[in-house]
């Protein structure tokens, strides 16, 4: 992809070797992969190869969230089978999970499907396989804070040494590779941790790395409608909410990447019956949250984005509609072998209203977000943010809320939340109960 002098991406059809594409995305990008085989005949790969090869000096617009990658690879297909019309799908939006799932429920289309973990995954199993003491003695042997002749390491039991020796190298493989990192790894220590290795009469270390339960085409679809009822203060309403695309950290996890969320116009509409008034609720353009989870290896920051419009109460109990635009940087964490995940973002904030001085105000606080997965169906969620606001208006807002989750089938669940929250002068209760369904 390039920007063009219009300012519009343009995008064009490359090609390489499969070993080159699974070592960008698995070691340096860091990428889960999963390899879906395809039940093509010689003559249709023929076909599409002969396609490829007359648009290899084209150029195509190119278009997140409809033309994107995804969609031109399922014009390919077609070009090798034209009866597939896969394309014909995809009208308003085309998310590589659904063009997935597609190709899945297309008849005889898809014969096999392999996982392949990242690098980051590898070296994590192989963190979470190795005792803390022999942990940290990996990390120092990477970091050329101890040698393969110190005694803390030489009074290790073999197979302990060699888990050691292991995940050092690929600790320091991690590091080479990956694009969060810049650094001139000495290839000579690398050998020395690997020969160190091969000098022991232990068998490999490797993890054993099952696929996930659930595949990228098993899971929730992208859309999502919502009907709920609640009460915010002595007023009854109806929410009734959109959301076309993707996925937030309260939707069923199955498929997803942990820790992840990416949303794009996010509406909802909030009735009020007493006063049969009907007011945007909140439009969400997008929100991103990214939260890995640190270990003793790997700090990674965590980081969360979001701009839009949501309404807020003031001082004389009226409730406004404000622009705003948010963004945090933190950390994550994974407790109970995966079952919990915590994130914490230091945040800053801008809201845009007439209702503030030069009609912007400026925040600054955190956030803290506990989630909890009681089973694969129940997930309970805890959050907490402050934010003080010291330009346009003074004042000291907060939320805490607590939120649950229950999938009751692969298409619908149910959510429940309620929260105590302080805004530009005005505490509040509000609670909601929301039936979703996946579309």
């Amino acid at each position: 992809m390039r920007e063009r002098s219009d300012g519009k991406i343009s995008g064009k059809i490359s090609h390489g070797t499969n070993y080159e594409k699974v070592k960008n995305y698995g070691d340096i990008e860091n990428r889960d992969i999963w390899e879906y085989r395809l039940d093509l005949t010689a003559a249709e790969i023929r076909r599409m190869l002969a396609h490829v090869w007359e648009f290899r000096s084209a150029h195509f617009d190119y278009f997140f969230l409809d033309e994107n990658c995804s969609y031109h690879l399922l014009s390919l297909l077609e070009a090798a089978r034209p009866s597939l019309n896969l394309t014909d799908r995809f009208e308003w939006w085309a998310i590589p999970a659904d063009t997935i799932r597609a190709l899945v429920e297309t008849p005889g289309l898809v014969k096999d499907v392999e996982f392949r973990p990242s690098r980051r995954t590898v070296l994590r199993y192989r963190t979470l396989g190795i005792k803390c003491r022999s942990r940290r003695i990996a990390k120092d042997l990477a970091e050329k804070k101890i040698s393969v002749h110190s005694k803390l390491f030489t009074d290790l039991a073999p197979v302990e040494r060699a888990r050691a020796l292991e995940l050092s190298a690929e600790y320091l493989a991690y590091l080479q590779e990956s694009e969060f990192f810049d650094l001139e790894i000495d290839e000579n220590h690398l050998l020395e941790l690997l020969t160190k290795r091969s000098e022991l009469d232990v068998p490999s270390q490797a993890p054993r790395i099952d696929p996930p339960r659930v595949r990228p085409d098993q899971g929730h679809e992208s859309s999502r409608i919502g009907v709920g009822y609640g009460y915010e203060g002595s007023n009854d309403f109806l929410q009734f909410e959109l959301r076309p695309v993707f996925h937030d950290l309260f939707d069923p996890q199955g498929g997803f990447v942990r820790g992840a969320q990416l949303e794009f116009f996010d509406t909802a509409l909030r009735y009020y019956p007493d006063e049969n008034k009907l007011n945007l609720e909140r439009l969400h353009l997008i929100d991103i949250v990214f939260s890995t989870p640190i270990d003793q290896l790997l700090k990674i920051f965590s980081w969360e984005a979001n701009a839009g419009f949501d309404r807020k109460r003031f001082a004389d109990n009226e409730r406004s509609l404000v622009g705003l635009f948010n963004a945090g940087l933190g950390v994550g964490y994974d407790f109970f072998d995966s079952e919990t995940l915590v994130c914490v973002f230091g945040e800053e904030e801008a809201l845009v209203s007439g209702r503030f001085d030069e009609s912007v105000a400026l925040g600054a606080g955190f956030s803290l977000n506990i989630f909890h997965d009681l089973s694969q169906r129940w997930r309970i969620g805890v959050s907490m943010r402050l934010l003080e606001f010291f330009q346009g208006i003074h004042r000291a807002t907060y939320d805490i809320s607590l939120g649950q989750r229950l999938t009751l089938s692969d298409r619908m669940a149910l959510r429940f939340e309620v929260s105590r929250k302080r805004e530009f002068g005005r505490t509040l209760t509000p609670a909601i109960l929301k039936w979703q369904v996946y579309f």
